[in-house]
């Protein structure tokens, strides 16, 4: 698990968040409010014409999270279900802690039948 992972505020514009992003090499980033509670994921796409505008007001609100109490199979089972590559980690007061990446618990996911070994999904989708 990343501590503590990249993330920005709500007041902070699109065009800075989209330069942080440029910055970290990242597609997405974490927004948190003032006192640190995840509220939302803003993305690449997002906020396209508005670069003053604040990312609360473009972000997508609610992301799928686990707390930081909460076991790995759970983890697994919600990368798996979202088809999450990465997944935020809150503590007791919804604050922002860490990010769990599919490459942390790979093998588990794997050994719990929750992954297909590391291509097959793309094998799967050329398939198709």
């Amino acid at each position: 698990m990343r501590e503590p992972p990249e993330s920005v505020t709500t007041i902070v514009t699109v065009a800075e968040a989209r330069a942080l992003r440029c910055r970290l090499r990242v597609d997405h980033l974490l927004v948190v409010d003032r006192q640190g509670v995840l509220v939302g994921m803003v993305a690449g796409g997002e906020g396209d014409g508005a670069v003053d505008r604040p990312v609360g007001a473009v972000m997508s609100p609610g992301p799928v999270f686990i707390d930081y109490d909460d076991d790995v199979e759970e983890a697994a089972a919600l990368m798996s279900e979202y088809d999450l590559d990465e997944l935020p980690v809150v503590g007791a007061r919804a604050e922002l802690v860490g990010l769990l990446r599919r490459t942390d618990i790979l093998p588990l996911g794997r050994a719990l039948g929750r992954w297909e070994a590391e291509g097959e999904r793309e094998r799967q989708a050329r398939a198709a």
